[in-house]
Order: structure tokens, then C-alpha cells, then sequence
């Protein structure tokens, strides 16, 4: 998967996807979990970089995380309807890439 574009949205089932993020020193983690809650976590270097928690957004949210090691992979991970009283959620992600 590339930065700068979206890059997945799902439902029910969790998912994990590397993001080719090249030699950013930032990244821009933008995601919306909706009404039903989701816990969205960037690991980065085998080290959690972002959590969420349990939310749902409503609207876009965006946050900024430092990504100065030497690895060209992020990786997001949806764990979706943390509640587990939901019928049914959906969520969407994009990572921008920031070559600082």
C-alpha cells in the first residue's frame, strides 16, 4: 500500500496493512472510525507509535507521528468494534507521507 491516497475501509473483520511510507521522517495518520467504536494502532520499528483506543470518531480525525528510524514500512492496525455490541461498524484510513 502507498502513502498520499486512501488506503483501505472495512467493517467488521480486523486488519493489518504495511504502509510504504520510503524515508518520511513524519507521517500523517488520517482515519475515521464513525459511529460504532474502533481502535485503530501505527506500529512502526516493532514499536507502537499510535492507539486510538476504543472511538468513533463522527468525522476525520489526523494526527502526526515521528517515523526517524530506517524503515520504509508502517503498519496500521484496525481492530474493529472494540464494544463488541455493535451490529455492524465501518471504518476507513490514509496515511500522507511528509519528507521533512
Amino acid at each position: 500500500m502507498k502513502c498520499n491516497k486512501l488506503a483501505k475501509a472495512g467493517g467488521n473483520k480486523p486488519e493489518i496493512s504495511d504502509v510504504n511510507i520510503g524515508n518520511s521522517r513524519q507521517i500523517e495518520l488520517n482515519f475515521q472510525t464513525f459511529t460504532a467504536k474502533d481502535i485503530v494502532i501505527v506500529e512502526y520499528e516493532n514499536n507502537e507509535i499510535f492507539n486510538s483506543g476504543c472511538i468513533g470518531t463522527h468525522n476525520w480525525e489526523k494526527v502526526n507521528l515521528p517515523t526517524t528510524g530506517f524503515t520504509s514500512k508502517a503498519t496500521v492496525k484496525i481492530l474493529p468494534n472494540c464494544m463488541g455490541s455493535e451490529p455492524s461498524t465501518r471504518w476507513e484510513f490514509y496515511i500522507k507521507c511528509n519528507n521533512l
